[in-house]
């Protein structure tokens, strides 16, 4: 459980950092929806844990398990980091989620 709550905390803040940099203000509103869209992206190696068995589950898990998963914001690198699915491994990735999202209202109050 760990690793989903590592790779979608990696994903939203990845995310939120590039609309945080980036000098034209788009709103929090957008700015959440893009860094949610930014999550899934980042989880999305895992779909193969929701499709029935098959040619279409088989041809997921063969992308889940090469480095290509890399390009979902360091999916399979991000796995190997963590085999055992550690807990405490996703203490930070979720401070930088939370930190973002703090980043998002400070500077839509103009402080930032």
């Amino acid at each position: 459980m760990s690793r989903l709550i590592v790779h979608t905390s990696i994903g939203y803040a990845v995310t939120s950092i590039g609309l945080l940099v980036q000098p034209k203000r788009i709103g929090i509103g957008k700015s959440i929806f893009f860094s949610l869209i930014g999550a899934i992206w980042a989880e999305l190696p895992d779909g193969h844990n929701l499709c029935p068995e098959g040619p279409l589950k088989e041809a997921w898990l063969r992308f889940h398990n090469s480095p290509w998963a890399n390009i979902c914001f360091g999916h399979y690198l991000l796995d190997k980091i963590d085999p055992e699915d550690k807990p405490e491994h996703a203490t930070i990735p979720v401070l930088g989620a939370i930190t973002t999202s703090v980043g998002f209202v400070i500077r839509e109050e103009g402080k930032l």
